[in-house]
């Protein structure tokens, strides 16, 4: 699959969150902005609560991107929403992470993240880390 095609799929991807989080083609500037096929990373700060509120949904779904995927992981909502979130504010993967699972992350890569939010209340404190950062960078932009 082409460059064109994952990028595409990401947006429909993020459009779908947006929806799932209440937003509405004609509520969500950053809906419109989603569905017109810009880059992810142009949808500005508008969707980062959205995706904040979605790293704790542990419903399964294949996973968009274009590596290959994980045989013994089972992506789901929160983790493609912690992807595009990270995407988005340009922070570092592993930044909202405990000190713990970076430590990890340094020999195993994204199997430290994954083993990290198999636990739901692992992914509850990721959401308050991220929840945290953005009030303190970007609290009022959009």
């Amino acid at each position: 699959m082409g460059y064109q095609a994952v990028q595409l799929r990401s947006i429909v991807l993020l459009v779908a969150l947006l929806t799932s989080c209440g937003h509405s083609r004609g509520e969500s500037d950053a809906y419109q902005k989603t569905s017109s096929n810009v880059n992810r990373s142009d949808v500005g700060y508008a969707v980062v609560p959205c995706l904040i509120d979605k790293v704790t949904d542990t419903t399964t779904m294949r996973d968009p991107r274009s590596e290959p995927g994980f045989p013994d992981v089972e992506v789901t909502v929160g983790d493609i929403a912690f992807f595009l979130l990270v995407d988005i504010i340009k922070i570092n993967f592993t930044e909202p992470l405990p000190s713990d699972v970076r430590k990890q992350y340094e020999e195993s890569g994204v199997y430290a993240y994954f083993k990290f939010v198999k636990n739901p209340g692992n992914r509850k404190k990721l959401q308050d880390n991220l929840r945290a950062w953005y009030q303190k960078h970007h609290k009022g932009q959009g």
